[in-house]
């Protein structure tokens, strides 16, 4: 008896051990991002008109993880692997879309891999950049970790994921603002690190045209939710005041304020999820398409009848900014669990 527990304790010792050194190396390989963080600054901006129509285009493309005949999660919530293939087919038909739809002037994807297990490590960075060689792009990392330990069966591994704004024009600078930390240690080792890009812009009547690419976290919590925001508002109210035109886009990871679909052709979600609070800017306009949905759930392949759809991605507006048209591209979720929506606005 005393050596089957002698021996169950040294398992239990070397079991401990080795977990006790992969965190040490999560800890050492963890990428914690400062608060704020000037990715490029340029002395020779491009200065547009102050009347300018712009056209611009935000899209989650989830990694190119998921076309409308396949799940990206199982019903229990487990994340399924896909083939190199599929990532890959998925990926170039989401080129081939952007580069399609319209003459934007900027583009702001979120979820875009750089080097990750789950898409096989394609540099999708590189990819979508290709047929942009003219524009400005910036990459930033939300997710870097060199091991996703979920699902059990089958872990994600490492994962390297961001957010990515390709703009026709040259900034004055971009800058990373990193949302609020969210998860005690050790789950910061592992979680997304949440946060947005802003894109400064130079107008000929010396003001500014501020865009920002934002990615929120999906895990509610109305304190850190609060934190996210203010942080949020502190930024585009400060932009604001000094006579600057504000325009964010993304995928917010909840509905819009007074959110009410009238999708003609999909199942509408009435699943209870976080909503941005109509007090938050009230004086601002919200853009979002009612009739087409952005995102769908993904633990089924889609089915227009059956799958449940709802609206994450949106725009938030300046009271400065006319908006021209919002539209979400019905895709029926072809390449991605999200449908990228386009703006065309005016500044005034």
């Amino acid at each position: 008896m005393k050596k089957i527990l002698r021996v169950f304790s040294w398992l239990l010792i070397i079991l401990l051990g080795v977990f006790a050194i992969f965190l040490i190396y999560a800890a050492v390989y963890s990428y914690t991002p400062k608060p704020q963080v000037l990715l490029y600054e340029s002395k020779k901006p491009d200065i547009f008109a102050d009347t300018i129509i712009l056209k611009m285009m935000i899209w989650d493309i989830s990694g190119a993880l998921a076309d409308s005949s396949s799940d990206v999660f199982d019903e229990s919530g487990e994340y399924r692997r896909k083939k190199m293939e599929t990532v890959n087919e998925n990926l170039q038909k989401i080129r081939k879309i952007i580069k399609s739809t319209g003459d934007f002037d900027f583009i702001l994807l979120q979820q875009a891999d750089s080097s990750a297990r789950r898409s096989h490590r394609l540099n999708q960075y590189d990819s979508l950049t290709y047929d942009f060689d003219l524009f400005n792009s910036t990459y930033t990392k939300c997710h870097d970790v060199f091991f996703y330990p979920r699902p059990t069966v089958n872990p994600q591994g490492k994962i390297n994921s961001g957010l990515i704004t390709m703009s026709k024009f040259n900034p004055a600078s971009v800058t990373r603002f990193a949302y609020p930390n969210r998860n005690d240690w050790p789950l910061s080792l592992f979680k997304p690190d949440y946060c947005f890009l802003l894109n400064r812009y130079t107008l000929e009547n010396e003001k500014e045209f501020i865009l920002i690419n934002t990615f929120n976290n999906e895990e509610p919590d109305r304190v850190l939710d609060t934190k996210d925001f203010e942080l949020l508002k502190t930024v585009i109210t400060y932009e604001y005041q000094r006579g600057n035109y504000v325009l964010v886009g993304g995928n917010w990871n909840r509905y819009p304020p007074d959110y009410h679909p009238e999708f003609k052709s999909h199942r509408i979600d009435t699943t209870k999820r976080e909503t941005v609070s109509s007090n938050f800017m009230p004086e601002w306009k919200w853009a979002y398409d009612r009739s087409i949905p952005s995102c769908r759930r993904a633990d089924k392949a889609y089915d227009k009848y059956k799958t449940f759809c709802y609206v994450t991605d949106f725009y938030l507006i300046s009271p400065n900014i006319e908006i021209k048209q919002v539209k979400t591209e019905n895709l029926e979720f072809g390449n991605s669990k999200h449908n990228p929506v386009t703006l065309t606005v005016r500044l005034k």
